[in-house]
């Protein structure tokens, strides 16, 4: 039988390598940024996105609120899942608030912070508020899988050298995470017909039925072909929809292993990385800035008043009860 110190040094050794890995794929990362940042004509982007026809940033703003409000409707699977009473627009309106705080200040305080906030605002205790977090963030995630599979398997991504990835490998992962969102089905309906319930650090987890599981790919795949759809718009030139959509979840992915607020500069690199064109990379940096404007930071904008009206709503209903007790 090994020691404590022996069996304990062994996940030492891995959170050791996996930091030391982070920090190098973070530094590669910023010494991509910068390269790109000085092979850039900053002043040929800005006229680049003077140059944007008002139908064209219109039609794009309208793909970029309609991904958000797929995304806002995660919350109301959780709510059938779990069971709570709280009104379906508050629980919309919980989620179009969270969400955006959650992709451009992190996971952590918009996805649990200010859900968790704003949830006990409406009652709701902290075990069922867990659940529907963590209902929304497999919603999420089996939207991206199920959509990264189906790209995979049928369009795979060219990625220029040196990211080259022979294509029939990528098919088979495309094929791998199809099966994974199969495997996902497969263990919803059990779990229904068994009753039985995945625990998640200690917490017992409700997983929806096969009806809502399938909703639950069907509104998050939206979600992220929306947003794939609002980049595309912006970009110049004939780029394939399926290569920008790839592209976008492989900056997905690159920017929540980095943790990175908002995938910051990751976005920015990986698209000019990753997404040939015929166009100088000024046009596309500015598709990219256009996109982030509308899609991180115009529902921020729109959360931070929300938030604050709610905020101070409450604030009024405190203020009125202490009046009437006094």
């Amino acid at each position: 039988m090994s020691s404590p110190t022996a069996s304990g040094e062994t996940p030492g050794r891995w959170r050791r390598a996996w930091r030391a890995l982070f920090l190098v794929f973070a530094a590669a990362v910023v010494a991509l940024i910068v390269q790109r940042a000085r092979d850039i004509d900053w002043g040929a982007v800005g006229t680049a996105i003077g140059d944007y026809d008002p139908v064209t940033v219109i039609v794009a703003t309208v793909a970029a609120l309609a991904a958000h409000a797929a995304a806002a409707s995660y919350d109301l699977i959780g709510k059938r899942v779990v069971g709570h009473a709280i009104a379906t627009p508050n629980v919309l309106l919980i989620n179009a608030v969270a969400f955006p705080f959650s992709l451009n200040l992190g996971a952590l305080i918009g996805g649990w912070g200010f859900r968790m906030r704003l949830y006990s605002r409406f009652g709701l205790g902290l075990r069922p508020v867990l659940e529907v977090i963590a209902l929304a963030v497999v919603t999420n995630w089996s939207g991206f899988v199920l959509v990264a599979g189906v790209l995979l398997s049928l369009w795979p991504l060219p990625l220029p050298q040196p990211w080259a990835f022979d294509p029939l490998w990528q098919r088979l992962l495309g094929v791998a995470l199809l099966i994974v969102a199969g495997a996902y089905l497969v263990t919803c309906a059990v779990a229904t017909r068994r009753d039985w319930r995945p625990r998640i650090r200690g917490v017992a987890m409700h997983l929806p039925a096969p009806p809502l599981a399938v909703l639950q790919l069907a509104v998050s795949s939206a979600s992220w072909l929306l947003m794939s759809a609002a980049l595309a718009l912006l970009l110049p030139g004939q780029v394939p929809f399926a290569h920008v959509a790839g592209v976008i979840l492989v900056c997905a992915v690159a920017g929540a292993a980095l943790h990175v607020p908002g995938s910051l500069g990751v976005l920015e690199v990986g698209v000019l990385a990753l997404l040939p064109t015929d166009s100088e990379p000024a046009p596309v940096l500015a598709a990219v800035l256009a996109f982030r404007a509308l899609y991180y930071l115009l529902p921020f904008l729109l959360a931070v008043i929300a938030y604050a009206a709610l905020e101070w709503r409450a604030h009024r209903r405190a203020s009125g009860r202490s009046r009437t007790y006094a």
